[in-house]
């Protein structure tokens, strides 16, 4: 596998974390004000 590739494979799993915890904190900030 190229590593431009990987390379690529590893800033989007990057952006799929950061995606995840704020769609967390945006759920646990919802829950907060109901």
């Amino acid at each position: 596998m190229p590593t431009g590739q990987f390379e690529g494979k590893k800033n989007l799993s990057k952006e799929t974390l950061d995606l995840e915890r704020a769609r967390e904190s945006l759920v646990e900030e919802l829950i907060a004000i109901n």
